[in-house]
């Protein structure tokens, strides 16, 4: 399930909804949440993502209506579901084209991927300049050939890149 692959990342799940306490443990206890909130106002969504961000650093929230709109602009990456309501995709990060909450695993996944792949060409531009600078000073790399290996430089950089374009979700 979502949310047992979720726990497998090390990220902690929390219910937080303006339901009743009866309704909110029984939802929670059926999908494995340990964690969660009942009777929440909009306002103290926020409020608790607040605290959630103290706690944990980061804190990604999923909503879909009116009342979860402060919620989404206060959590570090915001979800909404593409039957949300207009204020919730307006003020989401991210809204999920399907309304499978599983995708939330794929974006998690693909920025995981995507951050990688920009420290590698962080570190290959550095290694680059690392190398290329000192031959430039010392005349031993023309301008020529360092202008050339630039070029198969920034090149590789962004076949890197696209190596993105690549990716395929594994997630089931």
């Amino acid at each position: 399930t979502l949310i047992t692959a979720l726990k497998k990342m090390n990220i902690n799940v929390y219910l937080i909804t303006g339901d009743n306490e009866n309704t909110a443990k029984y939802l929670a206890n059926k999908v494995g949440i340990e964690n969660y909130y009942s009777g929440v106002l909009p306002n103290e969504k926020a409020h608790i993502i607040k605290k959630l961000q103290e706690k944990h650093s980061v804190v990604a929230f999923v909503g879909d209506g009116i009342n979860d709109a402060p919620a989404l602009k206060q959590a570090d990456v915001s979800f909404s579901v593409s039957n949300a309501s207009d204020i919730a995709t307006d003020t989401a990060d991210v809204t999920l084209l399907d309304n499978d909450l599983k995708l939330v695993l794929i974006a998690i996944d693909l920025s995981k991927k995507t951050t990688a792949n920009i420290k590698q060409n962080i570190i290959w531009a550095f290694l680059y300049n690392l190398v290329m600078i000192p031959l430039a000073i010392f005349n031993i790399a023309t301008p020529l050939v360092g202008g050339f290996l630039h070029i198969i430089s920034s090149l590789l950089v962004v076949f890197n890149a696209l190596r993105l374009n690549l990716y395929k979700h594994k997630i089931k």
